[in-house]
């Protein structure tokens, strides 16, 4: 067994500006994580920045070593305008390194205010649609294994607002760190003998070996993520499309609500908190928290089905009130008020009726309560 590696062992990397890094020149340092330090970088020739994350644990932990190198192959393949694309993947300094395409914004966690408006709410709602679409691309994404074979699905495992940028260009969502399991696995871990068959990770690997590695690797895979959006069986290492709907839950519930998810679970729900949120919304969060995996959506293509049909109705249902309110103009004079009131007042209930008609139970409400603030006002 090779010698245990502990997070505390690592030296930190600092890389000064200017030093070079394979087409790439090191800008400054824009943070680190659980595994690696990322800079921003100019690439020497063409006009265009990046950002490089470096791999603090290779080479002394040959797992993670090959589990870094995996990760970067699938990630390569990924190719949607809502993630976050990998360019290029290297070594420098006997440190493997990924070249990310970098976003100029902030994360969506820093973006998610602490008071609930009606504004804030309905672009919670639009973003959120962008990171389903993202999800559901990469749990359906065919793509290419470092063996040759053709594989399809791959899990985020650490959906969270602080994964998520909101680009300052085009205000669009970037989801980012795809969780690498086999990494997270080997972290302060001794590594099997098995893995001693690789002397250096630049040295070529056969078919066979990365077979043997491939196999092995997913066997002693654990659990990985965050507290508070890992789902239950999450914590015992099942990593699956259900673990990233929960986690999704537990992103929209501190969207909606700037809670931390935590407090869905100490009874504070979404409707609580904000007043804005359509119930249908809530009804989605109450189901991706399931506890129970079978209980929860099968897929996120379900429940964007579900975002992108309320949305299609809004439109409709919003020009429905603009015409009542503005389309009919009604030419109110003296000694006619009472009449015109009374008109006002069916069309109103007319309405109403239709919205209850088709589910709508929302809305039809907030008509009530505007029927009721018109009956009390001295205007009819």
């Amino acid at each position: 067994m090779s010698k245990q590696i502990r997070s505390d062992q690592i030296e930190d990397l600092s890389i000064d500006a200017g030093t070079r890094v394979g087409n790439y020149f090191i800008q400054d340092r824009l943070g680190s994580g659980g595994i690696g330090t990322v800079y921003r970088a100019s690439h020497r020739i063409l006009d265009f920045d990046v950002a490089v994350k470096f791999h603090d644990y290779f080479p002394r932990d040959k797992a993670v070593g090959v589990a870094f190198l995996r990760a970067a192959n699938y990630l390569s393949q990924l190719s949607h305008p809502n993630i976050v694309r990998l360019y290029d993947y290297g070594f420098w300094s006997q440190r493997a390194y990924m070249v990310m395409e970098l976003v100029s914004g902030q994360t969506l966690h820093d973006l998610i205010p602490s008071r609930q408006t009606p504004q804030w709410t309905s672009r919670a709602i639009d973003l959120f649609v962008q990171i389903l679409s993202a999800v559901r691309y990469a749990h359906n994404c065919i793509y290419n294994s470092l063996t040759g074979e053709r594989d399809r699905g791959i899990l985020h495992g650490d959906i969270k607002p602080q994964n998520i940028f909101i680009d300052d260009d085009c205000h669009d969502v970037k989801l980012s760190d795809f969780m690498i399991p086999d990494v997270q696995e080997y972290l302060g871990k001794e590594v099997p003998d098995f893995l001693q068959i690789i002397s250096e990770q630049t040295t070529p690997i056969s078919l066979h070996e990365m077979q043997l590695i491939t196999k092995q690797l997913a066997d002693h895979t654990r659990g990985f993520g965050t507290p508070y959006y890992m789902a239950p069986e999450q914590w015992k290492g099942k990593v699956t499309i259900a673990t990233d709907i929960f986690s999704l839950g537990a992103t929209l519930y501190q969207m909606v609500t700037g809670l931390s998810p935590r407090e869905y679970f100490d009874d504070t729900l979404p409707r609580h908190v904000n007043p804005h949120l359509p119930n249908w919304v809530g009804e989605i969060i109450g189901r991706c928290l399931a506890a129970d995996p079978e209980e929860r959506f099968g897929s996120v293509a379900e429940i964007e089905a579900v975002f992108l049909e309320q949305i299609s109705r809004s439109p409709a249902t919003y020009s429905i009130i603009e015409e009542l309110i503005m389309g009919d103009k009604f030419d109110v004079k003296v000694g006619n008020v009472s009449n015109v009131g009374q008109m006002f007042i069916g069309k109103f209930n007319s309405i109403v009726a239709d919205l209850e008609g088709s589910g709508n139970h929302q809305l039809a409400e907030v008509l009530r309560m505007l029927k009721d603030a018109i009956m009390a006002s001295n205007a009819i």
